[in-house]
């Protein structure tokens, strides 16, 4: 499915509901949509809410970007959070790395031959992370801190040690090995991250109209958050 991008309705907030049409039943009704003889949200499909904004002080500030969520209620969370909190989002990318470098470790494959094993020993994986994931938010909780500020790496040795001490077992100890844990991971949280940037640049520049990253290239630090500016045509 592909984004029509048609704005169906303009939301208090400044975002406005979208809707995503079926690309089949689009291409088939193509030329009458063209035409006027019918409407793309009478084709099979659903609503997203689409936020569109601009980052004034972050290299371009004249680029529109369109942030698409399902959260389509503005009042669950408006429109200017969602532009302010988007590039955590790419911070998905280190939970990749937590989960196939430190936790399972380099080199290693799954070990299952069947794939019903597979599947068991991958759910088995998630499940440990979120159980680990889980602890680090406690202890941010416990230090008010932000969690970002709570080591992976830190509280998986810590979650380890207490698993081969057998300080977990039997399950009756399993309550004071948890608050020794969760003390621990709050006792040494990481530095404050700094507000930065990475330009737009590529390796290679073969079929790309980005540049090709030079040597030495580092990320832009910043200090202070970006100024977003919600962007409305009819402002």
């Amino acid at each position: 499915m592909r984004s029509s991008r048609a704005r169906v309705e303009w939301l208090p907030d400044g975002s406005y509901l979208s809707f995503i049409a079926d690309s089949a039943e689009k291409a088939k009704n193509s030329y009458r949509l063209r035409h006027g003889l019918a409407k793309i949200t009478n084709l099979p499909g659903f609503y997203v809410r689409a936020v569109d904004y601009k980052v004034t002080d972050r290299g371009d500030g004249e680029e529109i970007i369109t942030l698409v969520t399902n959260i389509t209620n503005p009042e669950e969370i408006p429109a200017a959070e969602l532009a302010a909190a988007y590039h955590e989002r790419w911070e998905a990318e280190l939970v990749f790395d937590e989960l196939k470098t430190h936790q399972r470790g380099q080199g290693m494959i799954l070990r299952s031959r069947k794939p019903e094993l597979v599947e068991q020993e991958i759910w088995g994986l998630l499940l440990t992370h979120y159980g680990i994931r889980h602890l680090m938010r406690e202890a941010a909780d416990r230090a008010e801190l932000d969690p970002d500020r709570m080591s992976f790496i830190r509280a998986l040795r810590v979650v380890r040690r207490q698993v081969s001490g057998q300080a977990a077992f039997p399950p009756r100890r399993l309550a004071k090995a948890t608050r020794e844990a969760i003390e621990e991971i709050a006792e040494r949280p990481n530095p404050a991250r700094r507000e930065r940037t990475c330009p737009r640049a590529v390796k290679r520049t073969q079929h790309t109209a980005f540049p090709m990253k030079r040597r030495g290239q580092k990320n832009i630090e910043h200090d202070s958050p970006p100024t977003i500016r919600l962007f409305h045509p009819a402002a």
